[in-house]
């Protein structure tokens, strides 16, 4: 995940707005960590791409990884993708 985010800052240096190709690699990248490493599986939830993951307490929960990499590109480091998934992880293995 840092290097997805060392990535993404590198691109904005160069260009403020990815195009929505870039933006699409970007939420794939994120939404399949998610994916692999937690038994979740793609959804579209309202048109926009989300995962599915079980939580350790046996419930189900979005993950909205297109909306956090927006949040990524308009928020800077702020909003880190690192930060989200080490947060995110957690809350699934606590059942929220």
């Amino acid at each position: 995940m840092q290097l997805l985010d060392e990535w993404i800052d590198d691109y904005l240096e160069h260009s403020p707005d990815p195009p929505p190709q870039v933006r699409l690699l970007w939420t794939s990248l994120l939404g399949e960590m998610f994916r692999r490493r937690h038994d979740g599986w793609w959804a579209l939830r309202e048109r926009e791409l989300v995962v599915v993951c079980p939580t350790e307490g046996g419930e189900r929960r979005l993950v909205e990884v297109r909306n956090q990499v927006d949040r990524r590109i308009a928020r800077g480091m702020s909003d880190s993708l690192s930060y989200f998934y080490d947060v995110t992880r957690i809350e699934l293995k606590l059942g929220r």
